[in-house]
Formats: C-alpha cells, sequence, structure tokens
C-alpha cells in the first residue's frame, strides 16, 4: 500500500491562513478604538484580574495547522523559494493593528490558554484546577502581558 501524499494537506492549511490573512486585513479592526495594554493589565488588582474575562479584540484569530505555513508564508512573500515543509504542529494567533495584519507563533498551551479565555474563561478559572496555582498563574501573566503588547485584547470596563 502507498503512503499517502501530505502536500493536499499543506496546500489546505496555507489556503486556510492566506484566507484568514485576507478576512483580517478587510474586516473590522482597532484602528481608533481603545484596547488592552501592558500598562493598563498591570494596574488591574491581580484578584480583580484572575475573575475578569478577558475579551479578544474583533480582529483576532487562533489558528492550528499540521504544518508550519506561517514560516513558509513568510518566506514566500520575501521570495524565497522555499520548499514544501514537513509537517509540524503549528499554533499561530493573527490581529490587526494599525492596518498591518501580524502572526504570533505560539506553544500549544498558549494556544490552549487563549482559547479559553476567548470562549470565556477567566485566568481564576483556569488556575483553579492547576497543582502548581501560583506558578501557573506566574506565568500566565507573563504571556497576558506580552499579549497585551501585541494587542490582543478588548480593554475591560476595569480599567480606567
Amino acid at each position: 500500500m502507498r503512503a499517502r501524499e501530505s502536500w493536499p494537506d499543506f496546500i489546505v492549511d496555507l489556503a486556510t491562513l492566506e484566507r484568514t490573512f485576507a478576512e483580517v486585513f478587510d474586516g473590522l479592526g482597532v484602528e481608533g478604538e481603545t484596547i488592552l495594554n501592558r500598562d493598563q493589565l498591570l494596574r488591574i488588582p491581580l484578584e480583580t484580574l484572575l475573575e475578569t474575562p478577558l475579551i479578544p479584540v474583533v480582529c483576532f484569530r487562533l489558528l492550528a495547522f499540521s504544518y508550519p505555513v506561517s514560516e513558509y508564508f513568510d518566506a514566500v512573500r520575501r521570495k524565497d523559494n522555499p520548499d514544501l515543509p514537513p509537517p509540524a504542529n503549528t499554533y499561530l494567533a493573527m490581529n490587526r493593528r494599525d492596518y498591518v495584519v501580524r502572526i504570533h507563533e505560539l506553544n500549544g498551551s498558549q494556544y490552549e490558554l487563549l482559547m479559553s479565555l476567548s470562549n470565556g474563561s477567566t485566568v481564576g478559572q483556569l488556575a483553579s484546577g492547576q497543582t502548581d496555582r501560583k506558578g501557573f498563574v506566574t506565568t500566565i501573566l507573563a504571556w497576558l502581558e506580552d499579549w497585551a503588547d501585541k494587542g490582543f485584547f478588548a480593554a475591560p470596563g476595569v480599567v480606567e
């Protein structure tokens, strides 16, 4: 029995990335709106932050692929003429700021966390099931600071 060719799966992943990129570029953005930034995030008391839903901005997308399509996409845009990459689980966050679409690489844990936050879970809810709650919260807070800098979240009502 012949092994199944993998390039069709790669093409589907690449087409999904390109379609999402176009949708984010042409869709609603956050230009002119207040979004959560690192300074605002750091001013939220920890107890409040743990229970505050963090709402993604309207142009935020989470993507999971079986191939490193973002690297390939970037290489093609640079006119590098890349080879078909081998399969590799790839997790991405995409958003638009100042009319520029940005793609951010994530690890699997970051992807799962952002998916949970996007579905309405709070950091406190996610931390409650952890054996090392303090370590979990410390890690998540560092990720949230980075993501706030990247413009992933709308400003919650608790931010002045």
